[in-house]
């Protein structure tokens, strides 16, 4: 009995063949369950919590960039076409590095297999370790994937729309807090009703601290004398309106790609920027002829630094962002991106553009709600 009990251990010890060991070792880790139940391991926490902070440095730097080019007439359209589509670039990247893993792998086994092939192991028994080496990326899977990307896309690129937009009619900071505190609530309702995640009341108290804290932002946003900043109501809907677009994709992210591998992840947003090619950019010529939106005055620099910014911003950071989420949750991923706002608050002062300190209420209230999300950051570590 004891050596059959030993036997059916060592076999459930066994991995599956069919599965990947980097799905298995994502799930171990409690950051890709698909059902977002799993809490994030010590080790999840740091490398999620590494990738928002890195990301959200360099959104503060696009965002005073995106403010600068649409000052030169810029139109937000062609922004966020061009900046987008340059996610294909991971398509090439990908089947590149793919097809050179793949033969690298299989010239290995060949060997092993040789040097195995005079002794009493059966060839079978390097079948697994063959087919990990493969890796064969499956007509089915990349249509999985391509139908994901094309399925995510419009709300993605309405996003980031709504984001650039945004710019017009408010200032960085303002952006920024109201980005922040406008995701939180939505992203944790959606992470309770679609991952089935569990209910935590110190997650909910932080997502109030920066609910609170966007509210008394907003507050002192609006007792500045008139003329002092270029904020209004429309600029500060939209950035609402892309912080709970950005919500939705990331419980999205989380659901659909929970315990996907690197290569995946890197495969999916390839997809989603060729889709942003092929769908937005006739969006723009469409627009052009019809006089919607002026391209005059686009120079081929424009074009480039466009490119180059969606190289740097749009792509990096967004796949920073994503593998965050697949690490620490949506909730914790969008609403750790208050680590921005000092950020932005210090930049304003060094630049001379601190404009919540118009006045005493408006910097009491600014101030006030600034120190109150940072509160329900800490928050969200525990």
């Amino acid at each position: 009995m004891e050596e059959q009990g030993g036997a059916v251990a060592s076999q459930e010890s066994q991995p599956d063949p069919g599965v990947d060991e980097d799905e298995i070792l994502l799930t171990r880790e409690g950051h890709a369950t698909q059902d977002g139940a799993e809490n994030p391991s010590h080790r999840s926490k740091v490398i999620g919590f590494s990738c928002i902070l890195i990301a959200a440095s360099i959104w503060i730097v696009s965002s005073y960039w995106v403010e600068d080019l649409e000052s030169k007439g810029l139109p937000p359209l062609l922004l966020t076409a061009i900046a987008n589509s340059m996610f294909a670039v991971l398509l090439p990247v990908s089947f590149l590095s793919h097809y050179l893993y793949k033969r690298s792998s299989r010239n290995k086994w060949v060997e092993m297999t040789e040097d195995l092939s005079g002794s009493s192991q059966p060839q079978g028994a390097l079948s697994r370790e063959t087919k990990k080496a493969e890796r064969e990326w499956t007509r089915e899977k990349l249509r999985g994937l391509f139908l994901k990307a094309l399925g995510l896309w419009p709300i993605w690129f309405l996003a980031i729309f709504a984001y650039n937009c945004s710019f017009l009619s408010t200032d960085v900071m303002s952006n920024t807090i109201l980005s922040i505190g406008g995701t939180g609530l939505s992203t944790y309702a959606l992470e309770l009703t679609i991952l089935k995640a569990k209910f935590s009341v110190v997650k909910l108290g932080a997502i109030v601290f920066c609910i609170t804290g966007t509210i008394l932002w907003t507050c002192g946003n609006y007792s500045k004398e008139k003329g002092e900043s270029k904020s209004s109501f429309v600029g500060d809907m939209l950035c609402i309106v892309s912080a709970l677009l950005y919500a939705v994709i990331s419980v999205l992210i989380r659901k659909l790609l929970g315990g996907s591998s690197k290569e995946d992840m890197a495969l999916f947003w390839g997809f989603t920027g060729l889709v942003n090619m092929l769908g937005s950019l006739p969006i723009v010529l469409v627009s052009a002829l019809c006089g919607a939106i002026d391209l005059s005055n686009v120079t081929s620099k424009l074009y480039g630094v466009m490119m180059l910014k969606g190289l740097i911003d749009n792509l990096f950071t967004d796949y920073l962002w994503s593998f965050a989420v697949l690490h620490i949750g949506p909730t914790a991923a969008n609403v750790g991106l208050s680590i921005e706002t000092p950020i932005v608050a210090v930049v304003d002062l060094m630049t001379g553009n601190a404009t919540y300190l118009a006045n005493s209420k408006s910097a009491a209230l600014s101030i006030s709600g600034a120190i109150v999300i940072l509160f329900g950051f800490v928050g969200l570590k525990y």
